[in-house]
């Protein structure tokens, strides 16, 4: 997977993160209603990919409620 093929997941007032040299991501999107980091169309069947946080994730469980 190439950063060019993956979208990325942020919110308004964070930095988006530098992708590799010489590439860029795909998408930076701006979407307080959905729970993934990442997404990308996985090469062999075509279906859409997610990164999520685990459920237990100390970084989920420090985020504001609402966010």
């Amino acid at each position: 997977m190439m950063s060019s093929e993956t979208n990325k997941e942020k919110s308004r007032d964070s930095r988006t993160p530098v992708p590799p040299a010489g590439h860029r991501w795909k998408e930076v999107r701006h979407d307080n209603t959905v729970t993934w980091l990442a997404s990308w169309t996985e090469n062999i069947q075509g279906s859409i990919k997610y990164i999520m946080l685990n459920a237990n994730s100390k970084l989920k469980a420090r985020c504001p409620a609402g966010q």
